[in-house]
């Protein structure tokens, strides 16, 4: 039988889906809680807890535990998926768009100063650095509104929307060294738009990356720029033109360029007109009313085993999918794909998959993770 091992610091419906998916093959699944192991350095307790495994699914949420997982585990090794080289360029934006920007790859306008107003415990001072701080990101990308947002963030949190220099100043002001922000301020150009597109791609063992599948993550207003499911966005499955499938396909060849399997989300953004924003805008809160009984059905009742919460979960995905409304939203989407212009402004090196888009597309991208991982 063969054997993967399966990291994580906390269990989400991803990885009980890679289990899942597993069983049904008659792979055999050793599942390591990174967050609760002590990991001897040298790695021996690790070893004899993985036993026989050659692969390793890392799918540590935390950005900087899949870094140290990789690292430690190629260390003793493991062909880890995703590769620590993927891991450390996916984990920072900076990284990430400086890369595909000086490969020829569409992205957003975006400046970086490597400082923060917060170092100086002064209100003053801090007001005056993040005047400075302002000028730097005014010389070289004068256009409002623009985005400021912290280099190692997901899911949308601590995005900030500024309208002119005074909301500018004020973000700056506030942008503070963390986890999610090491160091400085990122800025970069707004692009209006109603959803972008989350286009997975994977690549096995010694081979070239291929596509996978893609849903568009669909905003209900302008004022809700940021499109994240997880922040009142809608989830569709659209089917990809040859042309976009074949962008994905060069930015996977670029993030994900070394020898093992690499499983990956792309994100891309259009650049949309007003009157194209407002019918989807329309159409997306046509649809609303059902994907509101999916946002319902995701919150688990106390008495829940997960295949009751999931079959509850499918349950109102299919009155979703099935519904008029969806249908109509899919296909204004799909219909305004080969005319938009595209930017990458991210690569997700443990995209989700189980309850949006695997419902959404039909596509579990867990047998992707196990399609790299058993690859020889």
């Amino acid at each position: 039988m063969v054997k993967l091992g399966l990291i994580f610091d906390q269990k989400t419906p991803d990885e009980w889906g890679i289990e899942f998916a597993a069983k049904r093959r008659g792979v055999e699944i050793v599942p390591v809680w990174f967050r609760l192991l002590a990991v001897d350095l040298l790695g021996r307790n690790l070893v004899e807890r993985l036993g026989g495994v050659e692969v390793v699914l890392n799918r540590c949420e935390s950005k900087e535990a899949r870094l140290y997982a990789s690292k430690i585990l190629e260390d003793l090794d493991y062909q880890v998926i995703n590769p620590f080289a993927t891991e450390h360029l996916c984990s920072s934006k900076v990284l990430t768009i400086n890369l595909l920007a000086r490969r020829g790859i569409a992205t957003p306008k975006t400046v970086y100063v490597p400082w923060n107003a917060s170092v100086t415990k002064e209100k003053s001072g801090r007001g005056r650095l993040a005047k400075n701080i302002a000028d730097l990101i005014d010389a070289e990308l004068p256009e409002y509104p623009k985005i400021v947002k912290p280099d190692k963030g997901s899911w949308g949190r601590s995005i900030v929307k500024v309208r002119n220099r005074k909301e500018l100043e004020w973000a700056v002001e506030r942008t503070k060294r963390t986890i999610l922000n090491p160091l400085g301020v990122l800025a970069q150009e707004f692009l209006p738009k109603a959803f972008d597109l989350r286009i997975n791609v994977a690549k096995r063992r010694g081979g070239r990356p291929y596509y996978v599948t893609c849903i568009a993550r669909v905003s209900l207003a302008d004022r809700r720029y940021r499109t994240n499911t997880a922040l009142g966005g809608l989830a569709v499955g659209v089917e990809l033109p040859e042309e976009l499938r074949e962008k994905a396909v060069d930015v996977a060849e670029i993030v994900g360029d070394w020898d093992g399997g690499v499983v990956l989300g792309i994100d891309m953004m259009p650049r949309m007109d007003k009157p194209s924003r407002d019918e989807i805008y329309r159409l997306a809160g046509d649809a609303n009313l059902y994907f509101d009984m999916v946002r319902k059905a995701k919150v688990r009742r106390g008495d829940d085993t997960f295949l009751t919460w999931l079959k509850r979960l499918d349950e109102a995905y299919r009155v979703y999918t099935e519904s008029i409304e969806y249908q109509r939203l899919k296909a204004a989407i799909e219909s305004g794909l080969p005319r938009a212009e595209w930017t990458t402004h991210e690569v997700n090196s443990c995209p989700d998959f189980w309850t949006n888009t695997r419902n959404v597309t039909g596509c579990d991208l867990a047998e992707t993770y196990l399609d790299c991982a058993v690859a020889k």
